[in-house]
Formats: C-alpha cells, structure tokens, sequence
C-alpha cells in the first residue's frame, strides 16, 4: 500500500504558551508552575488514541523511571521542568495529518521510527498523541454520560492525525542543554515504508513553518 504525501505544520513554542500545548495534545487540564494556573485543553479526552513520551538515552534519570506516561502528572513534570530551564523558546510542536489506510498499530509503529530517527536519536525529547475526532452526539452526550472508554468505540471521522512536542533542547549527559537551530530553513524528509528517515536536505521555502513528508514503497 502507498502512502501518499502528508505536510506537518511545525511551530515554535515560547514559555508562555507550552503548558497549554501540552494540555491540550495531552487532552488533559495540567498546572503551569511558571505562572501558577491551570491550563485547559478545552477538548474532549475521548478522541485521544495513543498517547506516548519517547526518550533519548541520555535523557535524565528521573524521566527513565517513568512508568506510565498516560499519567498527566508525569506530562506535567516533563514539561514544567522543560519550562523551568530559563529559556524564551522550549519547544517544538508538529502536527501531521495519519495515512486511514493503516491500522492504529501500524501508525504508531510508523510515528515511533520517525520520531526515533529524528529527534530521540539525536538527543531530544518528544510526545505524540495520536488523535481522531469521535461522531459524538451533543445531545446524546446530554442526556446520558459515557466513560472515556465507551466513547473510544465510537468511530472516528477519519482525521486522524498526531500531534508531536519536542523539547527544542537535546539531552546531554542526563541533563538538557540549548543547542543552536539549523538557520529556520525547511526541510523536505524522506522516509521508507518503515519510518526510517533515508534523506534529509535543505530546499526552497515550501511554504513557511512547514515540513514536507514522503513516504512510499
């Protein structure tokens, strides 16, 4: 099976502003050390599919002995300490739109290989979750409530997509360290049907703020 062409939208994120990202591709209200309130993902949590932290081997200690990164204390952690290195810009958020060709098992399989080889194998942390809205009905919703779990059996609409948050620091020596950009310029990545990032070159703007994915047989 091809997989066609798909974009990632890829944005900076300043300190002000990635605790609420990480709420709302957590789907989860998390509380921002920095400025001491909660953030709102103002989203239902039942179109969350998959949710994951990838990290590089020198990654700190303590995020290794995560066991559970479902659980939104352990989200908070990571990211209010990612605020917490004294940085104006701390991050990276993705979004790109997923093949509905393929089974959830095999996106994931095909967002763990990118993700391995172009951020955590060099250093960087990163979460996705995987997203696909649910054809809820308001009403429905009103007059019965339905448990996380009842509701993931609801079919989605087909837009499923995943959202990504790398620290825009690598890890080094179990610690995160400021590591310079690579001049802003896009990029256009090509990957095999595993995932695996086979070519990596500096193009002409595509279009500002954006990544450009190939993947095929």
């Amino acid at each position: 099976m091809s997989i066609p062409v798909f974009h990632v939208d890829d944005k900076p994120l300043l300190n002000n502003n990635l605790m609420q990202r990480a709420s709302y591709i957590s789907r989860e209200t998390l509380h921002d050390d920095m400025y001491n309130k909660q953030r709102s993902p103002h989203r239902a949590k039942a179109d969350r599919l998959y949710q994951e932290v990838l990290l590089p081997e020198q990654a700190p200690l303590k995020y290794k002995h995560v066991q559970d990164w479902t659980d939104k204390k352990n989200i908070e952690m990571l990211w209010n300490n990612v605020n917490a290195t004294g940085y104006m810009r701390v991050a990276r958020s993705y979004y790109a739109a997923l093949p509905k060709e393929a089974s959830l098992e095999e996106n994931i399989e095909l967002v763990n290989s990118f993700i391995q080889e172009a951020f955590t194998s060099k250093g960087y942390i990163a979460q996705y979750d995987i997203h696909d809205e649910k054809k809820i009905s308001r009403k429905k919703n009103k007059q019965k409530k339905q448990t996380d779990s009842q509701l993931s059996k609801n079919e989605g609409n087909g837009n499923i997509h995943v959202h990504i948050l790398v620290a825009d620091m690598p890890c080094r020596d179990g610690k995160l360290v400021r590591a310079r950009t690579e001049n802003g310029k896009s990029k256009t990545v090509y990957l095999d049907t595993d995932g695996n990032v086979i070519d990596m070159v500096d193009t002409p703007i595509l279009k500002k703020g954006k990544l450009q994915f190939l993947i095929y047989e």
